[in-house]
């Protein structure tokens, strides 16, 4: 073919047909219209060329060229309207005329015939001559009259035939009948209501063919009226600008109504172009002419019509030429489908518009998106209908590619209406097949997560997917596996939502330095208020509609499932999506959502419903779970994970816990007393604890007085006592008392109602030890008194204190003030926990707390900074709360409850019996009453008293801060602090406290030791009475009953009467312990006593005119007690001894000369008193007089006169005593006996006359030397002991003997006596002292020396007892002996309780912290180091109590130096146990205290040379120790834990290394995430054994009992071993042996029980762990072993059903995985096991079963 030939077809006008009907050929077909880019669009005509000759009208008709077309164009009728003119002739130059005449003759008939004659006339011109001069004229003349005259001219219908016709007449464009013809009509026609229709036959002729008049804007008014034809509705102009499209003008300026409504057969005549323009598109298909598609567009009213256009526009939209137009007629099909009820053709149109290719371009699915959103703005019930088509045609065969997007379209237009659909489809899917549960998920997985992650709302569409679940479907039709499938297609839902947004920003959030931005925030926000929602709605569908679940185990695993509680491995075994590591994510962030109150209330009401088949048991872990899950997380803007609003929710849970039997019982709910399920009722209070902790600010103040039994566990928690009751209430023993009664009682009351319930129910009486309810139930009274919980709740309460911090969000609570409650009730001690950690959390936590708490907590970091220097509190913490307890003293903000409050706090602790409380109070209280005081180093000589005045409101309460500071006094060691007080006491002690002052003043005087240090204290005290005495003599000090009340009850108000000089007697109103203290003062012992205070008293009580005054109302009060007697007695001053004389009896008298330290007057007195006295001596009056008669001997050598006369009555009384003949009747046989005469009288006997013979140094060595090989004594040697006891020259020699010779001390006989000896002779001359404990020292460090206990304990005391010279054969003076001197004694007395108990008195009055107070500040002093080295090298049980003292009674500074010392280096002659107990209990004491290096390494070495004597001991303490501060105080674990694998690495010492090994191997018990590598102990985590072993016993005890219950999940509880195992699986691994053991007892169950499900769970998921924990598990042979019995057994039992088939399978794959990983043990088992194995391997043929049968054959063959 040509390319002319090409060409000339191509130039066809458009469509393909020519026009016909018409009498002159057209010439308009000669060429196509080329494309104007840059100019002006000039009107679209016909498919012809834009340039095309001109029209001929040579002929007399104007007719187009024949045409091939089928098609034929519409006819003209142009008779009727020329018949209707055929008389009326007319003059161009008339017809206005003739027009204006016809007007005024009002004949409208007349001028529409002379119109219709005009225009025929105009019509005729044109045919014949092609044109016409006077057309001009004519068509201005009825334009002007058509114009001026439209309402005259009535719409004939041949008036309106005629302007068609005109417009038919193919007119040039300039013509100006073209332009006349649609002017009239529109004139015309504007104010008829009914148009012909004609003028839609004219238009759609001319709109598919030539287009001469349809698109010029002079007919857009007729146009847009004549579209209404076909209901067309005009497409918006948004629409347009959208997709970049011109919108036409002429929809935008006219106005449209539908003028054809009375048509007749409208329908036939539509249809009739519907088919003409099938038949174009027939003909033409993809080519279709333009003017097609623009007619189509103004007909797009017609269903048919948009049914033909979207069969075709997919073609036309890929056609580049046609694409515009094609837009526009989507568009228009848009606007007009789905006017009314949905069609056949609207659907169809749908369906084919859904299918769309050309949506693969960007410009299309915008147009497509616009198009489907007009479509769907047009009926809310289109919508349905697209989404039900769009998911038709998704899971059809032939996938749509497009659907998808389609689908995001549907969402974005209306969410609620699209998830709603959806939502309904999916829900007829699940309930069809089972199997389409996995499609569903799989396209809703496809679709969100490609196009709508962000905008996908789960909740709603899980509402709408409940919602169509419920209203389309029977509860009696619904198929069994429906409820199920619905659950498993939910819970995929949350998933979808977790965007990378929101893992991003949960990453961030659980991060320690993660930050979040606002876009995390806001994601994470609504996500978490969609997942509530998400949940609410679940649990609410759960409650109401449960009656869709035919399974009552199903339901309740719903509830786990839905609320993301059930195992991961369930959520990533539906359809493998998502997968398990992206599951645990997932989780992670679901975790953080708060649970919302509605959801504990929808749970809490299924649960009570009886018709609901969740019981009360689920209910409470399901609320438990949930809460516990939410208090693990926190809020992103404040407030509670789980807000709770008032306690109804808590009495909901308890009412949950009831009890009630079993309907078959028919008991009435009335009849039933009220009871609860034990574990419920105790699981409920945890719960309603931990909602409480987590809602301080709405909860706490009503529950914590409204439930005592909650009020005291969450004291528990604060205190962190985990005791009933608290051992902080046992400091108001009543109280506690009163906790402990009510709890019995209320106990034996529940008891006997559980009883009788249960005998009711049995129909038979029950004891205690058939009842089977009776450790079950409990007390259902949540109002009465506090009860004892169980001890598996004590453990929960502590694990949940632990793992939620519970104590520090209470501490947080201000209303009411938990902490201060606790300080106030029970101590600020038992609240420092909780006050700490609260602290430590939050810093801003000071400016709240308190004033109590602050001053503990600030008095706690002040005595622990004193403990080691690197270990120091904040000092910004520091200074903070100094600043506030300042202002709360002496700022001028200050009131005087905040003065009174911190004053009264610290002058509590002033007066404590600990000295470093004492000096940690009293530092405190000079930082805030001294500004220039520093925080750090604790000044232990404080003297705060000074500073005192300082306070604000000091005047008015002063006499409240004197009786605080007195209280001091009473307990006050410290000589000078003592005296600050004192002097403060005399300064401001004013008259409403003075009795009270002068009463604690009285018991400090009482405490004083005779001493000159003591004499400051005196003097301060002499005057402070002197004072009181003055002001109680003048009346001024007062006496109320509010003084009577804060006085001790054995305090008694006295009336002192002294007669004055003039005779007058004067009446004093004091305190019996006020005259005890003054009277005891001026009996001491001290320098400057002439003081002018000292001679007032003396001359109050001890007058010199011998007038001493008379103390009345003094009954009950003993104003002279026998101690304070004897020490007037032994006073030097005579006016005191003759008052201590008075009225003195003879029995008093015998008492008192047996004191010592009796001055020689005093001895007198009592003499005189002894010999005037005529008593007979019998019986106990004689034995006193015995035992007085030595003191009256020694007295008389210290020139007491008199005493004979009482001697020799003692003498005459004895001897006559022991003359008396004893009688003893016997048969009447009477026998005397008198005594053997004595060879001399004990009393009298001289020491000095019994003389031994003197012996030379070489005699004396000598004989030693003999002693020594002979082993016994010779006879020189008493002369020997008594010239080395007495000869300084002879000691010198014997010391060298034994250093020379050490192993003459391995002969005890021989060492002892030289040793007592040598430290006889020592203590008479000090320059043997050198001598001896250099002899001491050499002989303890020799190695490889084996000397006897009882050497050995002479020389490490350096003499012990023997060191002493005693003063008195009967009573030694222990006053006189320094500390190291009782020590010595003390280490070796046995049996001498009475001495001991007066050593230690006498030792702990001396050093009350045990060392000398006055040593050095860096470093221990001399005497401290004896006397550490005394205590520390004997096993005295005195002295082992005396260490044991150390950390309570030694300030904190002290005990550091102690340990310091003591780890200096390795002492061999410690006592290693005591050096294990003193550093273990130091730090118990205090958590500060580090240790170096070296130090750790000489404590592991005491510990292991004690190990040989103490092995189990010294373990014991060591793993203690260990584990206390392996959390605290990392360091010093680990520093040990190093020198132990030190010592396993040492080849010095094998045995040291042996017993290294068995520190080592206790240690990895203890905390098993620690091991033996290479000699080397390694520590991933120092998690306790005790912590970890709890949670798996009790994972693994919950395991087999919730399987033998069959109402239970077992899900639940798998899911929590399988996670300990997966963390901890060594832990695991060390319980085999009870897994073992419980199951043996579950392989010996019936065949039928074992058939259950939760068993055959259980013995899957035994073998599951083995599989998971390898291969450690196949390395534990015996416990491996164990369990493969056990199955073996089982298998034997229960044969090979079909039920065991998968076990089976499990427990091949076990055994195979056993050869793989431990062959050599395998083997010989199975060797043992070949029946056992050929039977399970008949159960099941798999490729493990024959592993194992290829192996049995080999070992058998290897046998034979």
């Amino acid at each position: 073919m040509s390319k002319q030939g090409h060409k000339t077809r191509a130039n066809l006008p458009a469509g393909g047909f020519l026009a016909i009907g018409r009498d002159v050929t057209s010439t308009s077909d000669t060429s196509r219209s080329k494309p104007q880019i840059h100019k002006r669009e000039l009107p679209q005509l016909s498919s012809g060329a834009l340039k095309k000759p001109r029209l001929d009208f040579s002929g007399k008709l104007l007719s187009s060229t024949p045409s091939t077309s089928s098609v034929k164009r519409a006819e003209v009728d142009d008779s009727r309207w020329r018949s209707f003119c055929a008389e009326i002739q007319i003059e161009p130059k008339q017809l206005l005329a003739s027009l204006e005449s016809a007007k005024e003759k009002q004949k409208p008939q007349k001028a529409a015939r002379l119109i219709c004659a005009a225009v025929r006339e105009i019509i005729d011109h044109r045919k014949e001559t092609g044109s016409w001069v006077e057309e001009p004229i004519m068509c201005s003349a009825l334009m002007l009259f058509v114009k001026m005259n439209t309402s005259f001219l009535l719409p004939h219908e041949e008036l309106i035939e005629v302007l068609c016709s005109l417009l038919s007449t193919n007119f040039p464009t300039s013509s100006p009948g073209s332009a006349m013809a649609p002017l009239l009509l529109y004139k015309l026609l504007m104010g008829a209501t009914d148009w012909n229709w004609r003028l839609v036959e004219s238009f759609i002729d001319d709109s598919l063919h030539e287009r001469q008049w349809s698109d010029r804007p002079s007919v857009d008014g007729l146009i847009v009226n004549i579209i209404t034809a076909f209901g067309t509705r005009i497409p918006h102009e948004s629409m347009y600008t959208a997709c970049d499209l011109t919108y036409p003008e002429r929809y935008r300026t006219v106005a449209e109504i539908n003028r054809f409504t009375k048509v007749s057969d409208k329908e036939q005549k539509i249809d009739a172009f519907v088919m003409q323009m099938r038949d174009i598109c027939e003909r033409k298909g993809e080519s279709a002419p333009r003017n097609l598609l623009k007619t189509m567009c103004t007909c797009a009213g017609n269903g048919n019509v948009r049914l033909l256009a979207a069969r075709k526009m997919d073609s036309w939209l890929l056609n580049g030429k046609l694409q515009r137009y094609a837009m526009e007629l989507l568009l228009w099909i848009a606007s007009n489908i789905g006017q009314g009820e949905l069609t056949e053709e609207d659907s169809e149109t749908l369906s084919s518009l859904l299918k769309l290719r050309a949506l693969k371009s960007k410009q299309i699915n915008i147009l497509f998106n616009i198009a489907l959103k007009e479509i769907l703005n047009s009926d809310k019930e289109m919508i349905s209908s697209v989404a039900k088509l769009l998911l038709s045609n998704e899971f059809s065969a032939n996938r749509f590619p497009y659907n998808m997007t389609m689908i995001h379209s549907l969402f974005s237009f209306d969410n609620h209406s699209a998830s709603k659909v959806i939502a309904r489809e999916i829900a007829q899917m699940l309930a069809a097949k089972e199997e389409y549960l996995r499609i569903s998920r799989t396209f809703l997985r496809e679709f969100v997560r490609s196009l709508l992650r962000m905008d996908f709302d789960f909740a709603l569409f899980t509402s709408h997917l409940f919602n169509a679940a419920t209203e389309d479907f029977s509860v009696l039709a619904i198929p069994t596996f429906f409820f199920k499938s619905l659950i498993d297609f939910c819970v995929m839902l949350p998933f979808l939502a977790i965007t990378p947004t929101i893992r991003e920003a949960s990453q961030q959030r659980r991060s320690a330095n993660g930050n979040l931005t606002q876009t995390h925030i806001d994601a994470l926000q609504k996500f978490y208020a969609d997942l509530r929602n998400f949940f609410e709605i679940c649990t609410c569908f759960f409650c109401k509609h449960c009656e869709l679940c035919t399974d009552n185990r199903l339901f309740v695993y719903s509830y786990y499932r839905i609320l993301y509680l059930a195992p991961a491995e369930y959520y990533a075994s539906i359809d493998q999506w998502p997968i398990e590591a992206d599951v645990m994510q997932y989780m992670r962030v679901i975790s953080d959502v708060p649970i919302s109150e509605q959801l504990l209330c929808t749970i809490l009401e299924a649960g009570s419903d009886p018709s609901v088949p969740i019981d009360a048991a689920d209910t409470i872990d399901i609320i438990e779970n949930l809460t516990k899950r939410a208090s693990l997380s926190s809020t992103l803007t404040g407030g509670s994970m789980v807000p709770i609003s008032t306690s109804i929710l808590l009495e909901t849970v308890f009412r949950i816990t009831e009890y009630k039997p079993p309907p078959t019982f028919n008991v009435q709910d009335e009849d039933l007393p009220p009871l609860a399920v034990k574990t419920l009722y105790w699981k409920a209070w945890l719960i309603s604890l931990i909602w409480t902790s987590l809602n301080t600010d709405t909860l706490v103040k009503e529950v914590y007085y409204k439930y005592p039994n909650l009020k005291l566990i969450m004291q528990i928690v604060l205190t962190w006592d985990y005791s009933f009751p608290p051992m902080a209430s046992m400091g108001d023993r009543i109280y506690a008392e009163k906790l402990i009664e009510d709890d019995e009682k209320a106990a034996y009351e529940e008891k006997i109602a559980i009883k009788t319930l249960e005998t009711r129910l049995a129909g038979m009486e029950v004891s205690d030890s058939n009842s089977k309810l009776l450790h079950k139930l409990c007390n259902l009274d949540i109002n009465g008194v506090c009860r004892r919980p169980p001890d598996n709740i004590m453990r929960d309460l502590e694990k949940l204190n632990e793992d939620l911090d519970l104590s520090r969000l209470l501490s947080e609570c201000r209303d009411p003030d938990l902490l201060a409650d606790i300080v106030r009730s029970q101590g600020s001690s038992k609240a420092l926990p909780s006050i700490i950690n609260l602290v430590e959390s939050n810093s801003n936590a000071i400016a709240h707390l308190p004033l109590e708490c602050i001053c503990e907590l600030f008095l706690h970091y002040i005595a622990s900074s004193s403990c080691c220097g690197n270990i120091t509190p904040s000092s910004e913490k520091l200074n903070a709360m100094r600043q506030r307890l300042r202002n709360a003293i002496t700022s001028p903000t200050a009131t005087r409850a905040s003065v009174l409050e911190t004053l009264e706090y610290l002058a509590v602790h002033l007066a404590a019996h600990s000295v470093s409380e004492r000096c940690a109070a009293a530092h405190s209280m000079a930082l805030l009453l001294d500004h220039d005081t520093k925080v750090l180093p604790i000044a232990t000589n404080a003297t705060p008293a000074g500073s005192l005045h300082k306070v604000a409101y000091f005047s008015e309460l002063k006499h409240r801060i004197c009786a605080l500071l007195s209280q001091a006094c009473a307990v006050e060691t410290d000589l000078n602090r003592l005296s600050d007080y004192l002097t403060f006491l005399f300064e401001y002690a004013d008259s409403k406290n003075l009795h009270l002052v002068a009463h604690y003043i009285s018991n400090m005087v009482e405490r004083l030791k005779d001493g000159r240090e003591a004499d400051i204290i005196r003097i301060n005290a002499i005057s402070f009475y002197e004072r009181y005495f003055k002001e109680v003599e003048q009346n001024e000090v007062e006496w109320t009953e509010k003084l009577e009340a804060l006085l001790p009850q054995n305090v008694k108000k006295v009336t002192v009467c002294v007669e004055k000089p003039d005779m007058t007697i004067s009446s004093l109103t004091m305190i019996s312990t006020a005259v005890s203290g003054m009277l005891q003062l001026l009996c001491s012992q001290w320098k400057k006593k002439d003081r002018l205070a000292t001679r007032v008293l003396m001359d109050l009580w001890f007058p010199t005119s011998g007038k001493r005054p008379k103390v009345l109302n003094a009954d009950g009060v003993e104003l002279l007690p026998t101690w304070l007697k004897l020490k007037m007695l032994r006073t030097e001053d005579d006016r005191i001894i003759r008052v201590a004389m008075d009225d003195m009896k003879v029995k008093d008298a015998l008492k008192f000369v047996q004191s010592f330290a009796l001055t020689s007057y005093s001895c007198t007195k009592l003499l005189a008193i002894l010999d005037s006295d005529e008593t007979p001596l019998e019986g106990d009056l004689l034995e006193e007089a015995q035992r007085a008669s030595m003191f009256v001997r020694g007295y008389k050598l210290r020139d007491a006169k008199g005493g004979e006369k009482f001697l020799e009555r003692v003498t005459e009384a004895k001897s006559l005593h022991e003359c008396v003949k004893v009688e003893v009747d016997e048969n009447d046989i009477y026998m005397k006996l008198n005594s053997l005469p004595a060879v001399f009288d004990a009393d009298d006997v001289d020491m000095k006359r019994i003389t031994f013979n003197h012996i030379s140094v070489t005699e004396l060595i000598s004989c030693i030397e003999r002693a020594v090989q002979e082993g016994n004594e010779p006879e020189e040697w008493p002369s020997v002991i008594f010239e080395l006891s007495n000869n300084l020259e002879c000691s010198r020699a014997v010391i060298s003997l034994l250093k020379a010779k050490p192993t003459i001390l391995s002969f005890a006989a021989v060492a002892i006596p030289l040793l007592i000896s040598l430290v006889i002779s020592r203590n008479k001359d000090a320059s043997l002292v050198g001598d001896f404990d250099s002899l001491c020292n050499n002989v303890i460090n020799t190695p490889n020396l084996h000397i006897p206990e009882s050497v050995r304990r002479i020389l490490c005391s350096r003499g012990g007892e023997y060191a002493i010279e005693t003063e008195s054969p009967c009573s030694p003076n222990y006053d006189t002996y320094d500390p190291e001197s009782i020590l010595m004694r003390l280490s070796n007395s046995v049996g001498m309780d009475d001495m001991q108990s007066r050593l230690m008195e006498r030792f702990l009055d001396t050093c009350p912290e045990i060392l000398p107070h006055k040593d050095d500040d860096d470093d221990l002093g001399s005497k401290s180091r004896t006397i550490l080295e005394i205590l520390f090298s004997s096993k005295a049980s005195t002295l082992q109590y005396i260490i044991s003292l150390l950390p309570t009674t030694c300030s904190s500074a002290t005990l550091a130096k102690i340990i310091e010392y003591l780890l200096e280096s390795h002492r061999s002659q410690f006592v290693g146990m005591s050096v294990i107990r003193t550093i273990i209990s130091a730090f118990h004491a205090s958590k500060t205290y580090v240790l170096s290096t070296k130090q750790c390494g000489v404590f592991i070495h005491y510990a292991l040379a004690e190990m040989e004597r103490h092995s189990d001991d010294v373990i014991m303490l060591l793993m203690k120790f260990l584990e206390n501060n392996a959390n605290i105080r990392r360091d010093v674990t680990q520093g040990i834990i190093t020198e132990v694998s030190r010592a396993l690495t040492s080849p010095d010492n094998i045995q040291r290394k042996r017993f290294a090994q068995q520190i080592a191997v206790a240690f990895v018990k203890r905390f098993p995430d620690a091991r033996l590598k290479s000699d080397a102990i390694v520590i991933d985590s120092y998690r306790s054994v005790c912590i970890q072993d709890r949670a798996v016993h009790n994972a693994i005890a919950e395991l087999f009992s919730t399987a033998a219950a069959p109402m239970y999940s077992m899900d639940h509880k798998i899911s929590t071993l399988a996670q300990i195992a997966r963390s901890q699986p060594c832990v695991v691994l060390r319980h085999f042996p009870l897994l073992s053991a419980c199951l043996a007892s579950v392989a010996q169950l019936p065949a039928r029980q074992l058939r259950t499900n939760n068993y055959q769970s259980l013995l899957q998921y035994i073998l599951k762990l083995l599989l998971d924990l390898a291969p450690q598990s196949f390395e534990e042979v015996d416990r491996l072993q164990s369990i493969l019995q056990t199955f073996f057994t089982l298998f034997e039992n229960v044969g090979c059903g079909r039920t065991w088939v998968p076990l089976a399978q499990t427990l091949q794959n076990v055994c195979v995985a056993y050869l793989e990983l431990n062959a050599k043990s395998a083997k010989s088992y199975f060797l043992t096991q070949i029946e056992a194995i050929k039977q399970l391997c008949l159960c099941l043929k798999s490729p493990s079963s024959k592993i194992l049968i290829d192996t049995i054959m080999c070992l058998s063959r290897v046998e034979e």
